[in-house]
């Protein structure tokens, strides 16, 4: 791996047949190609597009192939990506029938985070109608959000009738591309019918796609995993959900880990290192909290879902004062 941050090998696969013609092939040869590439944005920073969205080219529609990685989707792509850059701007907004339907932006799947008409505050996304690439990214960054729980989540087809309106209402907050390369790209101003759109995704921090590249990267260098489900929690907010918790230890990093990792992280005024191993625990089934050495109490904590073995380097307070707390440097707690 490029030892530069952010930085990745990147894969590219080609097929070939041997023989000429328009027809199904009997055999294909496959290899992959590995590259090292740089940062898409470097310096850690996020570099805003400007798209230009005309109903007059069409990159996909329903009944197509349009949700398929095939050169046939990007070859006609690049004459309407020059005439982009001709009306200043780097991007393309591909826009689909009567209702100009947002699809896709560039080679990028199009999130809009949002107050959504009913005062609702929402992340969107066009859904997977055959007309746009099922991208892993998009999947990823869905997965993400539900995981947090802290705003809605929806596959819903979003017009430009809408986005104006929501443009006009201040309803809009962000606006960006996901895909391999960039990750997550701001968009920071939409060229439609001989306007310009200006988005206010730089003005909002933009909070919400910092956030996205911050755990992709996490994720990527195996810094963290990502949750398994919205079980999958922090130590603070274990806390903060279970008041009958008894022993409280200080922590500075706990990863979300799926089922069987390991979790690493730093513990106060130690070195990053192996803090346990997570289990995911059914839906039916309570967390348990205790400290298995010294014979400890067991203490059932309802409505959590994530179970994780840690060694524990520095108990700091105790709730009850029946809890037993270790008195050996690195017990083994359990939670």
């Amino acid at each position: 791996m490029p030892p530069a941050p952010a930085s990745m090998c990147g894969l590219c696969s080609l097929g070939t047949s041997p023989r000429l013609g328009v027809a199904q092939p009997t055999s294909a040869l496959l290899f992959v190609i590995l590259c090292p590439v740089g940062a898409y944005f470097p310096g850690g920073s996020v570099t805003p597009v400007s798209l230009l969205a005309d109903p007059t080219f069409i990159r996909a529609w329903v009944g197509g192939v349009g949700n398929y990685k095939l050169g046939g989707n990007y070859g006609p792509t690049v004459l309407v990506q020059q005439e982009a850059r001709k009306q200043g701007c780097e991007q393309v907004l591909w826009l689909y029938g009567p209702d100009h339907q947002l699809t896709e932006v560039g080679t990028m799947n199009i999130f809009i985070y949002w107050t959504h008409e009913d005062g609702v505050l929402e992340l969107v996304t066009p859904p997977l109608n055959g007309v746009i690439l099922p991208g892993v990214v998009r999947q990823s960054l869905l997965d993400l959000a539900q995981t947090w729980g802290e705003f809605r989540v929806a596959e819903r087809t979003i017009t430009m009738k809408q986005l104006l309106r929501a443009l006009e209402e201040g309803r809009v907050r962000e606006v960006f591309g996901s895909g391999t390369a960039c990750q997550v790209c701001p968009v920071h101003r939409i060229l439609y019918k001989d306007k310009n759109l200006h988005i206010p995704t730089m003005e909002n921090g933009p909070e919400l796609i910092l956030r996205f590249q911050k755990e992709l990267k996490e994720i990527q260098v195996s810094c963290r995993q990502p949750g398994n489900g919205p079980g999958a929690c922090s130590l603070e907010k274990l806390v903060s959900r279970s008041p009958s918790l008894l022993a409280v230890w200080e922590v500075d990093y706990i990863s979300r880990e799926p089922l069987g990792h390991s979790s690493v992280g730093t513990w106060p005024g130690t070195p990053q290192g192996l803090l346990g191993v997570v289990e995911q625990l059914p839906p039916h089934r309570c967390l348990r909290c205790s400290a298995v050495r010294n014979r400890s109490p067991r203490v059932d904590v309802p409505g959590v879902m994530l179970q994780a073995v840690l060694h524990i380097h520095r108990p700091v307070a105790s709730h009850h004062a029946s809890t037993y707390l270790p008195t050996n440097d690195s017990p083994e707690v359990q939670y």
